[in-house]
């Protein structure tokens, strides 16, 4: 069960989509065959207390945290992380400042790992 977790700050304003950009890391995900639609789980945070640097200029970031069970090879992780990188990348518009774009891949290790799950459909 992959999860994504977006970090941005506030001063992107209509510059980044958040909603817009997990549903297209969702797509990339799924059309990789890497899993199903109903096993992504993804949140976007909007941070609005940030500081890059010494806080000289204004800056902006868009940090994506992908969290992935250990089981696949390290190109098949690698080749992930790097399209979910450009696709990141794309999904960033043009605001009048630097904006840092960054990625990390963490594996999520089954034996170190305690985790519940319910669902509950209300149909």
């Amino acid at each position: 069960m992959p999860h994504l977790m977006l970090e941005y700050t506030d001063n992107l304003g209509e510059a980044f989509n958040p909603r817009l950009t997990l549903f297209k890391l969702h797509k990339s995900l799924i059309n990789a065959h890497l899993c199903e639609a109903d096993e992504l789980k993804s949140r976007a945070i909007r941070v609005h207390d940030h500081l890059i640097g010494d806080g000289s200029r204004e800056q902006g970031f868009v940090h994506l945290r992908f969290a992935e069970h250990a089981c696949r090879d390290e190109d098949s992780k690698r080749n992930t992380m790097e399209s979910l990188h450009k696709e990141l990348c794309g999904c960033v518009g043009n605001p009048p400042f630097p904006v840092q774009i960054t990625t990390e891949a963490i594996e999520l290790q089954p034996e170190a790992r305690r985790y519940l799950k319910s669902i509950r459909d209300v149909r």
